[in-house]
């Protein structure tokens, strides 16, 4: 589909990269993607990617897309990794807060 224009959901390109893509409601998802979510019977995972078993992005047969969990765990860890940052950030914030608060004259407000 022509940049500048809305596609309905269910329209179907193929990318700079070659892989095929459809319009959904939350937007554009690989078609390789949608068929594998359709083969498990479920949304993938963080994680988790669907692959092709012949390396042929254009060969969109259920059986020749399969499920990548590879790096579900890094995923994860990854994610833990970045929530601790961010609690440590907001931590260190509060004490800077909480230290100007206490330069504050109180009695003032």
């Amino acid at each position: 589909m022509p940049r500048g224009r809305s596609s309905p959901v269910g329209a179907v390109t193929v990318n700079a990269n070659g892989y095929s893509q459809t319009k959904t409601e939350n937007g554009w998802i690989g078609t390789h993607q949608l068929i594998l979510e359709e083969k498990i019977g479920r949304k993938l995972l963080p994680g988790e990617r669907a692959i092709f078993i012949d390396g042929d992005r254009k060969n969109l047969d259920p059986s020749n897309i399969d499920l990548n969990k590879g790096s579900v765990t890094q995923s994860i860890k990854a994610r833990i990794a970045k929530l601790q940052a961010e609690i440590e950030d907001r931590q260190a914030t509060i004490k800077e807060l909480e230290s100007e608060l206490g330069k504050i004259d109180v009695s003032s407000d």
